[in-house]
């Protein structure tokens, strides 16, 4: 499932794409994992990745999904700062090697939609 942001600048009539946001649900688990979450640098700090984050956690609700996880770089303090403040918390760090001498350093992030038996 993949979903756009839009926003309007001041001013303007028009309503232009500024990020975009893709997930997935495992019905198996109840789990909704969130692959992508981009947004335009000038959009950053004005509240549109939170309600991009607000509307995925509508979704999981929606579906039935007890908890949303995601992957992100250990070194994207940003980002994880954004997740932190959406109310996500690291459950564990992983490293992956992708081959060619490179692994990916992350952490697998978790935000609990509902409870185990709610």
């Amino acid at each position: 499932m993949a979903a756009s942001a839009s926003a309007r600048k001041p001013g303007s009539p028009r309503t232009e794409p500024v990020g975009f946001i893709s997930y997935s649900f495992d019905a198996a688990d109840f789990r909704v994992k969130l692959s992508k979450l981009y947004l335009l640098p000038q959009w950053h700090g004005c509240g549109t990745g939170r309600h991009m984050l607000q509307h995925l956690q509508a979704r999981a609700t929606q579906l039935g999904a007890r908890e949303v996880r995601l992957q992100v770089n250990k070194q994207n303090t940003r980002a994880i700062r954004a997740y932190q403040r959406a109310g996500f918390s690291v459950l564990e760090a992983v490293v992956t090697d992708i081959g060619g001498g490179f692994v990916m350093d992350d952490f697998i992030m978790v935000l609990q939609v509902r409870e185990e038996n709610g």
